[in-house]
């Protein structure tokens, strides 16, 4: 297909039924917000932008809609789980790191634009490159349950129950209502995934949630323990009551850099 250039480029088209004209207006609102952010600790927001899915166009018909978007050649996260599923620690629990830190910064930057994802999960991250080190090599898709908290009152709450047993979070368990807190379940739910190669599974113990499988396997077992501690169990409803993503981030980072995983 051709670009706006005039080049030639290969492209994905996502199409929906029935049309879905509200993941064009976020896409086209993350860029938009991503132009004029300054993030006090993650930098200016264009250095974010290719994190993001963009869209160079979308079609809508009265039965359904097209969306045009880039292809990215090297799959997904879930792609890479699958293919990583066997091997031994020494590769999975890098890996496992250095996602961790990379969604840790996008979740923070788009909680910084005022929208929730809704949707975090391994095959809604697409590799933009080899994860290697501390570099960029992530890209967020599939905004059609996104929520634009600019949208809304700023104290508004939402109960939407989700369907997919391995999304479901600990709000909707216990059928309380929920903000950024659907994004933080995602990100333990992606990291989850990541080191035993499935969906997540926890339980409560305690008044405590926490995760059925043990985490003996691991290296860094008190960070991941303490990890998926913080992020079962939110209490707060205002977004800077909630465990600070950046924090979190620099932890993973310290331990990638100090010790390199090795």
């Amino acid at each position: 297909m051709n670009n706006k250039d005039g080049e030639f480029e290969d492209v994905v088209l996502k199409v929906q039924k029935p049309a879905n004209d509200w993941e064009w207006y976020l896409l086209n609102e993350v860029h938009a917000r991503l132009n004029v952010l300054d993030h006090p600790e993650l930098g200016v927001g264009t250095q974010w932008s290719g994190s993001f899915m963009s869209a160079s166009r979308c079609l809508t018909y009265q039965d359904g809609s097209i969306i045009v978007s880039k292809l990215n050649k090297f799959g997904t996260v879930l792609d890479m789980i699958n293919a990583t599923n066997s091997a031994d620690k020494t590769i999975v629990e890098p890996l496992a790191v250095l996602v961790t830190i990379e969604l840790l910064g996008l979740v923070e930057i788009l909680h910084s634009l005022n929208i929730v994802h809704g949707d975090l999960k391994p095959d809604n991250l697409m590799l933009t490159d080899f994860p290697t080190d501390l570099t960029s090599f992530i890209q967020l898709i599939d905004f059609g349950k996104a929520i634009d908290l600019k949208c809304f009152p700023s104290n508004a709450l939402f109960d939407e129950f989700v369907k997919t047993s391995g999304l479901i979070t600990v709000e909707m368990r216990e059928k309380r209502p929920y903000r950024h807190h659907i994004d933080y379940f995602g990100i333990a739910a992606v990291s989850y995934c990541l080191l035993f190669g499935q969906y997540i599974q926890i339980k409560k113990v305690n008044e405590r949630w926490e995760l059925k499988n043990s985490m003996k396997r691991w290296w860094k077992i008190d960070l991941w323990k303490s990890f998926f501690d913080t992020f079962l169990n939110l209490d707060k409803f205002d977004r800077d009551c909630l465990p600070s993503l950046t924090s979190w981030r620099q932890k993973f980072m310290d331990v990638f850099e100090r010790e390199n995983m090795e």
